[in-house]
């Protein structure tokens, strides 16, 4: 990964074995939905999408941590924040394409994704040349998380898009769903 160092990105599947990744309670339709998209052989892109603050960061960092040593690939994440760069910027898509060339087959987690294209519409036109040919390959998954208001924006302007992924969709947990889980993390 060397090429690709020049974005910012994490190795989840590292983290989670040093425990510097806080395991997931609950979630589990989620996180197998998210393994079985993830595991077939065609359609295996996923979009993670709900309402802010539902969990749709710690639900793809949990599934990493837990799926770390079933998933038999890498599993990297990379902050939208990375890809500020193509906004306006021609030349920057070349070396974002190079950079996206050099990974290894893996899980490719792209957290915010849906902010970033939301509130710089332009950029979304870079994605749609920089994510089919790395699709294509089926060296890399990607693992795309964004909100529901971001969601219905790119249905809306880029419906192509949406037909590339399978959503996994997360609501907010009721305050039932949360008392378990903490009964479940206050008895470890």
């Amino acid at each position: 990964m060397s090429q690709f160092s020049k974005l910012k990105y994490y190795d989840l599947a590292l983290e989670a074995s040093k425990g510097r990744i806080v395991p997931l309670v609950g979630r589990v339709d989620e996180v197998e939905r998210i393994t079985r998209v993830l595991q077939r052989r065609l359609h295996s892109n996923c979009l993670v999408v709900g309402p802010s603050g539902s969990g749709k960061t710690s639900l793809v960092q949990g599934w990493a941590a837990a799926a770390h040593t079933t998933i038999g690939k890498p599993i990297v994440q990379i902050e939208a924040a990375s890809f500020h760069a193509l906004g306006g910027n021609n030349a920057a898509i070349g070396k974002f394409q190079e950079a996206l060339d050099s990974l290894p087959q893996c899980v490719l987690i792209i957290d915010d994704w849906g902010s970033l294209v939301y509130n710089q519409p332009a950029i979304i036109n870079y994605f749609t040349q920089l994510l089919p040919p790395l699709m294509a390959s089926g060296r890399v998954r990607l693992v795309l998380v964004m909100e529901t208001k971001e969601y219905k924006w790119l249905e809306a302007e880029q419906p192509n898009v949406i037909t590339w992924f399978e959503t996994v969709t997360i609501k907010a947990q009721s305050a039932t769903e949360q008392s378990v889980i903490v009964a479940q993390t206050v008895r470890r």
